[in-house]
């Protein structure tokens, strides 16, 4: 299920969120290719640091509790949000590339 607009804006600094909403559909038919390709590294440099995060809280968990269950929930909201916000832009990226031939 996608996060919606109210949970990115908890989960989110200002910034990020800003990128998120870039990635919604009445945002995203009015970028640039140019920042697209922007908001797409952007969007996965997020989404690879909030995976990290998550699996380092989980070794952490792992190493004090002695389970496997734990991590942070809010650090895999923001990995999925970056994740489908990444998605979106991607799928653009390709729509526009394909429309351009």
């Amino acid at each position: 299920m996608a996060l919606n607009r109210r949970q990115a804006r908890a989960l989110t600094t200002r910034s990020e969120l800003e990128l998120v909403k870039a990635s919604y559909p009445d945002a995203i038919g009015k970028l640039s290719q140019r920042a697209l390709e922007s908001n797409i590294t952007r969007a996965r440099n997020l989404r690879d640091k909030q995976r990290d995060l998550l699996k380092r809280q989980k070794l952490a968990t792992r190493a004090r509790t002695g389970t496997k269950v734990g991590g942070n929930e809010r650090t895999a909201q923001k990995a999925k949000l970056f994740d489908q916000a990444l998605a979106r832009f991607t799928r653009r990226r390709n729509q526009a590339r394909r429309d351009s031939r």
